[in-house]
C-alpha cells in the first residue's frame, strides 16, 4: 500500500476521512504513512508541549548547554526524563540493571 494508491484515510484524531496529502509520511509504518492527520498530529504535540513547559525548557537548556551549532541531535544522557504516564518511577537498584 502506498499514498499514491489510496482514495481516502481515516483519521482517528478528528474522525473524518481525508485525502492522504493531509497525512504525514511515516517510515516507521508499513504503509509509510502517519496515523493522524498534520492538522491532528500538530494540535496534539501543542497540546502535549503547554502541558509540559518544564521538559521543553529543560530540553532547550540542555541541547544550548551541549553547543550543539546546527546538529539537534542529542544523546540519550542530556535530555531530561520523559514523564511516563500510568509507571511509577523505580529506585535505580529496582531496575534490574
Amino acid at each position: 500500500m502506498t499514498i499514491d494508491t489510496l482514495a481516502t484515510l481515516h483519521c482517528p484524531g478528528c474522525d473524518t476521512d481525508k485525502a492522504p496529502a493531509d497525512f504525514p509520511r511515516n517510515a516507521a509504518r508499513p504503509s509509510g504513512i502517519g496515523s493522524w492527520c498534520k492538522r491532528c498530529q500538530a494540535d496534539a504535540q501543542a497540546d502535549w508541549r503547554r502541558r509540559n513547559p518544564g521538559y521543553m525548557r529543560e530540553y532547550n537548556r540542555a541541547r544550548r548547554a551541549a553547543g550543539t551549532k546546527g546538529d539537534t541531535r542529542m544523546t540519550n544522557a542530556m535530555l531530561p526524563p520523559t514523564p511516563a504516564a500510568g509507571f511509577p518511577e523505580l529506585p535505580d537498584d529496582d531496575r534490574g540493571l
